[in-house]
């Protein structure tokens, strides 16, 4: 606990920084705000410091117990003792009749104090064990959350990144078609053009102006979504910062190297080979119900008694304080119990096969998967530099068709035409960047290593 409170003592800058008016969120800022408020990652802190609690509650059961009593009395009607009257005549068969003795004081105090520690216990020793690996399950656990956390911030950053550059490349293609409508206007009072190829000019306007106000609409979608990943009030004002573009230099890893890396890194197969260490001590803990227990105990007990009311006999010279001690050992020895004991053994054997056998598949399944995301990964950057080349091919293009039409050498329509490609081929490659951003972003994380985690702790 100490060193997530100074992790978040030392992001308190950062954290502060990101609030700042007016200044756009940075993706290490969303990542920093959504590891100290995301409300899933809260969850599973929790349940690692109630692990760490448990572990706390485990090393009770070695530790001594002491245990202390008081206790007051007043016998309004004090008890009788029955004994036989030896100064009465015999009856028949010799029998002599019973005389009711009254016994105590008006007023009684005892006191006492237990000591007790187990000197062999199995299922207790056992026990501190099985706390400490669920300590370790917690912990990985709470590890594993924030790994997924900065995934989902990341692909959600970066889906409003995505939804702004689209803001922005309609705006252009407004522009670009405005200015293309400048022109028409101006060639058609010259003559040069037809009042159609205006008119068509001041379709495609009005036809991307309704596909801006949708673009627009996406980029608050998204926004929203983020602020959800991050923890903050959906109606909190949100600026986003940071361009779209894929600067990772890391090589691809191959499927080897990439499994390599999950089996030592990867949350989900450390939690279940935690749990197998879980399930094996629960078979011992099991199997130490048939060990007998010993344990040392010793007590002390103290009373008096008065027909006046003294506070254990203080102050009154006819009142007697007395007071008695014990020490010993017990040996507890379990014989039977009905065949409980072997059902719970085996009970946890199977339990133990089964997370053994959960291993195994998920062992498998993260295999598939890094090899999709690698596949993925790879098919994502090669349309980014394809779609790299066709974006500088499709603004040549449209340069050619504009200097064509402005000579009165190239229609509208060819104008049209290659504008629309260039909007296209600027769409796909921003599509392509954000694909492999995520590509990247899925397969750090199934490799079970995300950097804004692991360097920032």
């Amino acid at each position: 606990m100490r060193h997530i409170l100074c992790s978040l003592i030392g992001l308190w800058p950062m954290l502060a920084g990101a609030q700042g008016p007016g200044k756009p969120l940075r993706l290490e800022e969303a990542i920093a705000l959504a590891l100290d408020r995301n409300r899933q990652l809260r969850v599973a802190q929790l349940e690692w410091e109630r692990a760490q609690q448990q572990v706390r509650e485990s090393w009770g059961n070695v530790y001594p117990e002491f245990s202390a009593q008081a206790q007051y009395t007043n016998n309004v009607k004090r008890p009788v003792f029955f004994f036989p009257d030896f100064t009465a005549e015999p009856g028949p068969n010799g029998e002599r009749p019973l005389r009711p003795i009254t016994v105590g004081a008006l007023n009684a105090w005892s006191t006492g104090i237990t000591v007790r520690q187990a000197l062999f216990q199995g299922q207790v020793f056992i026990g501190l064990g099985v706390a400490r690996v669920y300590e370790d399950f917690a912990e990985e656990a709470f590890r594993g959350s924030r790994l997924e956390v900065v995934t989902a911030v990341k692909r959600a950053f970066y889906g409003v990144l995505l939804a702004q550059e689209q803001v922005r490349l309609i705006e252009q293609s407004i522009e670009r078609t405005e200015a293309a409508l400048r022109e028409a206007r101006a060639l058609e009072a010259q003559g040069m053009v037809s009042s159609y190829d205006v008119l068509r000019l001041e379709v495609q306007l009005a036809n991307l102006r309704p596909q801006l106000i949708r673009a627009q609409n996406a980029v608050e979608a998204a926004k929203n979504a983020l602020k959800a990943q991050i923890g903050i009030d959906v109606a909190a004002p949100l600026e986003v910062g940071g361009a779209l573009v894929y600067a990772d230099t890391r090589p691809i890893p191959s499927l080897e190297e990439a499994f390599a890396v999950a089996r030592e890194r990867r949350s989900d197969l450390r939690q279940v080979r935690i749990r197998a260490q879980l399930e094996a001590q629960r078979v011992a803990a099991e199997r130490a119900s048939f060990y007998p227990s010993l344990y040392a105990f010793a007590s002390w007990q103290g009373q008096a008694q008065g027909e006046r009311f003294r506070f254990f006999g203080m102050g009154d010279p006819q009142q007697r304080f007395v007071n008695s001690l014990a020490i010993g050992i017990q040996l507890q020895v379990p014989i039977f119990s009905g065949f409980r004991r072997l059902a719970r053994v085996e009970q946890a054997r199977v339990g133990y096969q089964q997370v053994l056998a959960q291993q195994e598949q998920l062992e498998e399944l993260a295999k598939a998967e890094l090899r999709t995301l690698i596949g993925n990964l790879r098919e994502a950057l090669a349309r980014l530099e394809a779609q790299n080349r066709t974006v500088e091919q499709a603004r040549r293009g449209y340069e050619i068709a504009r200097a064509r039409y402005r000579q009165g050498m190239g229609s509208q329509l060819e104008l049209q035409d290659a504008e629309l490609l260039l909007t296209q081929a600027e769409v796909n490659r921003l599509q392509a960047v954000y694909d492999a951003l995520v590509a990247r972003a899925d397969l750090d994380r199934a490799m079970g290593y995300v950097p804004d985690v692991e360097e920032n702790g």
